[in-house]
């Protein structure tokens, strides 16, 4: 009835706010490590799927080529 309405709409905010605040804290993680190791770090939007991955430019040794990486993760 007219709760289940309120349900839904409390879901669909709920998961803007963590979506909103997981890419605050990317954010600022991505600063903090741009900082700390003197390089580069992006966000990328993946319009296809609806969301964001962080990346940086790392060496790979096998080339010898500056390349973009995602950053798997985070916290390590």
């Amino acid at each position: 009835g007219v709760g289940a309405g309120f349900y839904i709409g409390t879901y669909e905010r709920l998961q803007v706010e963590k979506a909103a605040r997981d890419f605050f804290l990317t954010a600022k993680y991505a600063r903090i490590m741009a900082i700390e190791r003197q390089k580069p770090y992006r966000i990328e939007l993946d319009t296809t799927n609806g969301g964001f991955f962080l990346t940086t430019a790392q060496l790979n040794q096998e080339t010898e080529q500056t390349e973009q990486t995602i950053v798997r993760d985070l916290y390590s």
